[in-house]
């Protein structure tokens, strides 16, 4: 695919050191199934991605520092031949992901704090091991043109995934690195904003505020529902803590402690799409349609201070033995406890999770990001 030239667009004088990425969902046809009712799904298709990047951020579809396509574009084009196929699936923080089924087609069985939902066909299921789903994947990535994508499902060849996650890769302009930290004075990776666009003629415009798009920045998730009229909290797993997805106003990426330089590879950002089964419009009722919207979501990083100081968070990890065996906690993390039993490092608690004798029951992971 040819890349645009843009030395002359709007963005570039509008928008001062920030990257973009613009996810079009084109032809979204059929309807759905989990917090639907059973045997029904999305189908994404024709998905197209765009990457902006200017003023002190690079950006790519592959990570190697010495790929001619570091610039301020990087594409990706997804055609009906691979779509996507999706049950709507539930998740706090990018890592366990759960699925369930609703009895009724005009209830997303959505639960309360602490219990789930009555009409819900049964327990709430733990989606440990999902692998890429064959035909629904860009496993190569390429620079100018194509970006990884992975369709997540429980078997290679599983006739629908949970959720889509998009690979780019970021690196600064400077020939040195570029410090970042969580102090007013630092800089930092900004989320500035997730916005969606849905055509003038909606035919599912109620099942489109189920949408959510996750951004991954090292172990930091950052969770946006760019549809208006979405759930403003829910509880995933039935968890008395509720899940609030941002609206797409500005999140400061705190757990980043720098920006690659010119000549290194690039950092992973990677973009996740589902629909949210714990919202409340996710429901059969509302994925009649025949074809759902196209939908353009634009994402929009900043290079910028932060402008406050800003508090690190504890971040909790849940599942089973497995799951949480699968989980790197990053380096120079305080505050570590398996089953609210404290470990001394990431390496203790590694002995703890292996020490679990069971591989079904869910257990918790915790610990707090260090500082910059």
């Amino acid at each position: 695919m040819k890349k645009t030239n843009k030395k002359n667009s709007t963005a570039r004088k509008l928008l001062p050191a920030f990257a973009m990425l613009t996810v079009s969902a084109i032809s979204l046809s059929s309807a759905t199934y989990a917090w639907f009712t059973m045997n029904k799904e999305v189908k994404v298709s024709n998905m197209h991605v765009r990457a902006l990047a200017e003023d002190g951020l690079l950006i790519n579809e592959v990570i190697t520092a010495n790929d001619a396509n570091w610039d301020d574009e990087a594409t990706a084009a997804q055609t009906s031949a691979n779509a996507s196929v999706l049950y709507p699936a539930s998740t706090a923080n990018g890592s366990t992901w759960y699925h369930a089924a609703s009895k009724k087609s005009n209830s997303a069985a959505a639960a309360s704090s602490g219990t789930a939902s009555s009409d819900l066909v049964s327990n709430y299921d733990t989606l440990s091991g999902l692998v890429a789903i064959t035909g629904m994947t860009e496993t190569t990535a390429v620079g100018g043109s194509t970006a990884a994508r992975t369709t997540y499902g429980a078997t290679a060849t599983a006739l629908a995934g949970y959720y889509v996650q998009y690979t780019y890769y970021l690196k600064s302009s400077s020939g040195s690195a570029v410090p970042l930290g969580a102090n007013s004075d630092d800089m930092c990776i900004k989320i500035k904003s997730v916005d969606a666009t849905l055509p003038a003629s909606a035919n599912s415009a109620n099942l489109d505020k189920a949408l959510r798009v996750g951004i991954k920045l090292n172990s930091q998730f950052y969770i946006y529902a760019p549809v208006g009229g979405y759930s403003p909290s829910y509880y995933v797993n039935a968890s008395s803590t509720a899940t609030a997805p941002n609206s797409g106003t500005t999140a400061v990426a705190t757990d980043l402690d720098s920006l690659p330089a010119v000549g290194s590879n690039g950092v992973p950002v990677d973009v996740y799409i589902w629909y949210e089964g714990e919202d409340v419009n996710c429901k059969s009722d509302n994925a009649l349609a025949a074809t759902l919207d196209d939908i353009q979501i634009d994402i929009t990083f900043g290079l910028e201070t932060v402008g406050a100081t800003v508090t690190r968070t504890e971040t909790t990890e849940t599942g089973n033995k497995t799951t949480l065996s699968a989980v790197t906690i990053p380096s120079g993390a305080t505050g570590i406890k398996v089953d609210n039993v404290a470990c001394a490092d990431s390496t203790a608690a590694a002995a703890a999770i292996n020490a679990i004798n069971d591989t079904l029951t869910t257990h918790t992971l915790q610990y707090t990001p260090a500082s910059s």
